[in-house]
């Protein structure tokens, strides 16, 4: 038991990772509408700075897996800290778009070195079993913090004012990564004289459950390309979610419903988040990523056709299911698909196109209600790659079962 102790003591600071990562992905919708009136911008315009972060962060993630070889993980998680909180602090004090795109460049540096791709590559390392399960747990944490933050910060924005409120989430950001900083852990067990968690007792079985996928080829291009195509095409639409404050003004209802239906579906994310790893370690990745998809359409369908903001609840939490895909699902589709031996080499370069067509979804998303004054057209957009999606990863299925 004591030897095991290390492993969730790792998994508790990875909770820490994607709960600050979190924050200025999942939580820029609450300062969209109240930045942008109070400072006369397009939303559009003003979410730029917000697809920066993202797109900055997709190029910074490609650098984690080199720079884990050369330098130790507290000088990174330093950095981390200081280029991912500090940015966020210094937005309270912004006049102009040039100003909150600066920042919001710098913050995607940081919150790079603490993306999806390293916590991945480090759960490689230290698990073995349970490992879709400890996946999901972990990455559910940034929806975790939507969930709790979303109505706090809201809250903190009508009270004190979105500047003050900027204050405290770039000081809370700084904060969730202290233990990573203060208690040493390595990337990999084996520096510290440990065993990946389950290792002996799950090897025999992965070696059979991803036989058909990696032994005849061990990479596989062709396969590459497909999952690479179904994370960008999904993420695409996942900027979707940090409009649901506006659609909700846009329906006519008030900013608090849209305030409660990015909570909502940030208690989706957790829920979906969870179940898609344990969906994957009994079933597989790509069954899994299917009911996601499926859950996700769902959503959209009842966005379009709402009555009350019953409804608009209850589709806001299955598009959390559409919000664990980039996250949790193309991870655990890329480690099963490609086989573990080159997750280290071609995630980061996934990663790289999911980040970026999320990064473009949030302007995309903005730009389309501009031009249309409704957010009909984005819907319609994401129930279309959504179908698109699912007819991608059936015919993914097929091949393999030929092969």
């Amino acid at each position: 038991m004591n030897k095991n102790k290390k492993h969730w003591l790792v998994v508790a600071i990875l909770c820490g990772f994607t709960a600050c990562f979190s924050i200025p992905i999942n939580l820029s919708g609450v300062f969209l509408s109240p930045v942008a009136t109070d400072l006369g911008f397009q939303r559009g315009d003003f979410s730029f700075h917000a697809t920066l972060t993202l797109f900055i962060c997709a190029i910074s993630s490609l650098c984690v897996p080199r720079l884990m070889e050369k330098f130790r993980l507290k000088y990174i998680l330093i950095v981390a800290a200081v280029l991912s909180g500090v940015p966020n602090i210094m937005m309270g004090f912004a006049q102009h778009l040039w100003e909150f795109n600066l920042w919001g460049g710098i913050r995607g540096i940081g919150v790079g070195l603490i993306s999806t791709v390293p916590v991945a590559i480090i759960l490689n390392h230290w698990f073995h079993k349970y490992h879709g399960v400890v996946m999901s747990l972990v990455l559910s944490f940034s929806g975790v913090t939507g969930a709790v933050l979303t109505p706090i910060f809201t809250q903190f924005i009508f009270q004190f004012g979105w500047r003050n409120t900027y204050f405290i989430s770039g000081a809370f950001m700084i904060l969730l990564l202290l233990p990573g900083i203060l208690i040493p852990f390595k990337i990999n067990p084996v520096l510290e004289g440990l065993e990946p968690l389950g290792m002996g007792e799950v090897h025999s079985k992965d070696s059979v459950t991803h036989a058909s996928h990696v032994s005849k080829n061990v990479f596989n291009r062709k396969m590459f390309i497909a999952v690479t195509v179904v994370a960008i095409l999904h993420t695409a639409i996942t900027g979707l979610g940090q409009h649901l404050p506006g659609f909700s003004e846009s329906t006519g209802y008030s900013s608090e419903i849209g305030a409660m239906m990015l909570a909502v579906a940030m208690i989706g994310n957790i829920f979906f988040k969870l179940s898609v790893g344990a969906i994957s370690d009994r079933l597989n990745a790509v069954v899994a990523n299917l009911l996601m998809i499926a859950c996700g359409l769902l959503s959209v369908i009842l966005f379009m056709i709402q009555t009350g903001p019953t409804l608009l609840f209850v589709g806001a939490f299955f598009f959390g299911a559409t919000l664990a895909i980039p996250t949790v699902g193309i991870s655990l589709l890329t480690k099963e698909l490609l086989g573990n031996v080159y997750f280290n080499k071609v995630f980061p370069l996934i990663s790289f196109g999911l980040a970026t067509s999320g990064a473009l979804s949030i302007s995309l998303v903005g730009y389309l209600f501009d031009l249309s004054g409704s957010y009909t057209p984005a819907l319609l957009l994401t129930a279309g790659i959504n179908i698109l999606t699912i007819l991608l990863l059936l015919m993914m299925t097929v091949k393999t079962k030929k092969k």
